[in-house]
């Protein structure tokens, strides 16, 4: 990877805080490989084989996937987590370049420290 920063869609925040807790550490576990080393054998990372070309899927654990985009040159954009039929069908999905921001008021300091991880 290019840099260690990352682009958040409006999908992912919603759906990382939506997880149960015991799955909450695994799911930073899988972003911190993501960003030392895309490649690390525990990711399982393929490239999906419908949708637009680009859009990765990594393994969480056994029952969760991540949808994301690497970049060569800027952050990588975490597009989506969930259950890995869930996961798969939305990156199948994904046709734009960049996600609409849905939900702007999610990324609000306030509310972000609210929420309970």
């Amino acid at each position: 990877m290019a840099e260690d920063s990352l682009t958040l869609t409006d999908d992912f925040v919603l759906n990382a805080f939506r997880l149960p807790k015991n799955v909450q550490p695994k799911v930073w576990k899988c972003i911190i490989l993501l960003l030392k080393n895309d490649r690390h054998p525990s990711l399982q990372v393929k490239q999906l084989k419908t949708g637009r070309k680009g859009i990765m899927e990594c393994r969480v654990d056994e029952t969760y996937r991540l949808i994301f985009e690497p970049a060569d040159n800027g952050p990588i954009r975490l597009w989506y987590i969930g259950h890995h039929d869930e996961a798969l069908n939305y990156g199948s999905k994904i046709t734009e370049l960049a996600p609409r921001e849905r939900h702007p008021e999610v990324y609000h300091d306030k509310l972000l420290h609210e929420i309970d991880l």
